[in-house]
């Protein structure tokens, strides 16, 4: 009976070093293999050259989770864009659960992960994109009897966080003369995107947005911010919003309400009201045209900004919206000028009919103020 259960502990022991040593020598062993084979067949499937400096597997790492990497990852256009750098990240990453790789209808990823990506939209002046990388379908795939009998598997995908690390990115219409630019783009999402319902957590930070159109300089290193809880219906794709917060530089708003998927259509009913307003805070969203203007300007008084996106954007028709800005008993002095303007009060309303944009409406209620006793 001892020797049994002896020959059976060196079985046993000689099976886990041979698994651990299979685990260690196989990415080492076939890397060269699996690098070739990755880039050929993503090449095969976008007009464009894909390619990246490095493939990393390892199962110790995270360990029970298996961790997959491409390392200096970068898509580069051709014709009619030739040469031109598409994406390029410092790093992709995957981190699987082991284990769920024998149930795929279960697979859990746990984190993907973008490291330092750079993206570079643009549009030439024939519409043209850089983006429309794929090829068409022209002929239509047969289908097979597993699916035709609606016995093929479907893999359900658990991700628990994505994360994009120090983004930039940038967008170019040549035939609409806009340019635009994000700095340092850090976003996060985690939650359990295996559920049917799930509480989603939501962070975006961008320290700079730039924007010129036509040659002006309308937004100029605005900081924007957006944190918020959302209430995930995935099945539905219903995404309702708890607690948040969206920030302009210092101009807070919150918004509340619910975006719903359907098709190709979206379903909006949103509001949004100040949270943490000042007038100092709405000035610093001045296009950069004017701001040369405000220097030294000094203002107090009480601003609330409200408003509501509420219908369905489906091909030309947009949802009804409606801004209301306030202003009540403002000062504003300038620093050259020996008095102060006082009195300064606003009701301004903006109107935009979704159906019908021409019957939109621009209404000021109310603009008073006195200067120098007038």
């Amino acid at each position: 009976m001892k020797k049994g259960l002896k020959i059976a502990l060196v079985v046993v022991g000689a099976l886990l070093v041979f698994i651990i040593l299979a685990l260690i020598l196989i990415p080492v062993l076939f890397k060269p293999q699996l690098l070739r084979l990755a880039e050929t067949e993503i090449n095969k499937q976008v007009n464009a050259q894909v390619a990246f400096r490095d493939l990393d597997i390892s199962v110790f790492r995270n360990f029970p989770q298996l961790s997959i990497g491409l390392e200096e990852v970068s898509v580069v256009n051709r014709a009619p864009f030739e040469g031109d750098t598409l994406v390029a990240f410092d790093r992709f990453s995957v981190c699987v659960n082991l284990f769920s790789l024998f149930d795929l209808s279960n697979l859990e990823v746990n984190e993907v992960l973008l490291d330092r990506p750079r993206i570079y939209g643009q549009r030439d002046s024939l519409g043209r994109a850089n983006w429309e990388i794929t090829y068409p379908d022209s002929v239509a795939k047969p289908q097979t009897a597993e699916a035709s009998s609606g016995t093929a598997s479907q893999l359900k995908l658990k991700l628990r966080r994505f994360a994009i690390r120090d983004a930039q990115v940038g967008y170019r219409d040549q035939e609409a003369k806009l340019d635009a630019r994000l700095r340092h783009l850090n976003f996060e999402l985690t939650g359990d995107l295996g559920l049917k319902q799930t509480l989603l957590s939501l962070h975006l930070g961008i320290d700079s947005v730039r924007v010129v159109s036509g040659g002006i300089l309308y937004v100029s290193q605005v900081r924007l911010g957006f944190d918020a809880m959302v209430d995930a219906d995935l099945e539905n794709k219903v995404f309702k919003l708890s607690d948040n917060e969206l920030a302009l530089n210092d101009f807070i708003l919150a918004l509340a309400g619910q975006v719903a998927l359907r098709g190709e259509a979206i379903d909006t009913d949103l509001t949004l009201q100040t949270n943490k307003a000042s007038i100092p805070g709405l000035l610093s969203l001045v296009p950069a045209l004017y701001t040369q203007d405000l220097k030294g300007l000094k203002t107090t008084g009480t601003l609330q900004l409200s408003g509501f996106v509420k219908g369905t954007k489906e091909g030309k028709q947009l949802p009804d919206a409606e801004l209301r800005l306030a202003v009540t008993d403002a000062t504003f002095q300038y620093p050259l000028l020996p008095k102060a303007v006082t009195g300064f009060n606003l009701d301004f309303l903006a109107q935009v009919n979704g159906r019908v944009q021409d019957s939109s409406v621009l209404d000021l209620r109310n603009l008073s103020l006195a200067f120098g006793g007038n």
